[in-house]
């Protein structure tokens, strides 16, 4: 009997095998791109980044991902002309940034959102290029950008090494191409110092915890003698 079912079951997968196989030879991919929204925009409430192109917010708002500032978040859209707004969650009638994005397929791309309130809104996008990692090398990618409003341009330098060594003369709204940092068993950290290029003198500094193999954009964010969320500082955003 359990013989009989076998075979029963075995014809009904080549009868309805062939068939399967017709159906899915006619679906056709999706060209997709993905694309990193980032907060640096001083004084916002969570950010909401809305793809779809309606004309309301409010059927998307209650599923969509919050930004919070200093945060990030990657999204996977479908390439070519992608529409985007960006809204804070506090006020989903006025958009802070809208444009249509040009998307090429199978690329990465990061938008960085900045400014010194919610009233002035800073953009820049990036095409990503993270670097590749060898198995027989252990390295990190970092690279750097100065999302700072009202600052003069900045220096990075590792702590111990000369004012400048990592980056120079980065004004606002720069953006440098990632480096590959040795990262043996040996080194746990990078501490990074951020200085004012003219003066060199020293203005926040970060700490990396190195994670083999990562790729990362360290955005330098705030304002020097701010307060609070408003201070100069720095955080990271995950480029795989």
């Amino acid at each position: 009997m359990k013989f009989l079912q076998y075979l029963i079951l075995l014809t009904f997968i080549q009868v309805l095998g062939p068939a399967c196989t017709r159906e899915f030879t006619n679906v056709k991919t999706v060209p997709m791109s993905a694309i990193t929204v980032v907060n640096a925009v001083i004084n916002s409430n969570p950010l909401i980044a809305d793809f779809s192109g309606a004309d309301s917010v409010a059927a998307y708002y209650y599923t969509s991902q919050q930004i919070g500032y200093g945060t990030s978040w990657e999204y996977s859209v479908s390439s070519n002309k992608v529409p985007i707004v960006v809204y804070q969650i506090s006020d989903t009638n006025t958009a802070l940034y809208k444009n249509d994005l040009m998307l090429q397929a199978s690329t990465s791309y990061s938008l960085f959102l900045s400014g010194p309130d919610t009233t002035h809104i800073d953009t820049l996008i990036t095409q990503d290029h993270a670097p590749y990692h060898s198995n027989s090398d252990s390295t990190v990618g970092i690279r750097f950008v100065n999302l700072a409003p009202g600052n003069n341009p900045i220096s990075v330098d590792v702590q111990g090494n000369s004012a400048g060594s990592e980056a120079s003369k980065l004004p606002y709204q720069s953006i440098t191409n990632f480096k590959l940092y040795p990262a043996p068993l040996n080194i746990t950290q990078y501490i990074f110092e951020i200085r004012d290029d003219a003066s060199g003198d020293l203005l926040t500094t970060f700490t990396y915890n190195v994670v083999p193999f990562q790729n990362i954009t360290i955005v330098i964010n705030g304002i020097n003698g701010g307060l609070g969320n408003n201070s100069l500082g720095a955080f990271i955003v995950n480029n795989f």
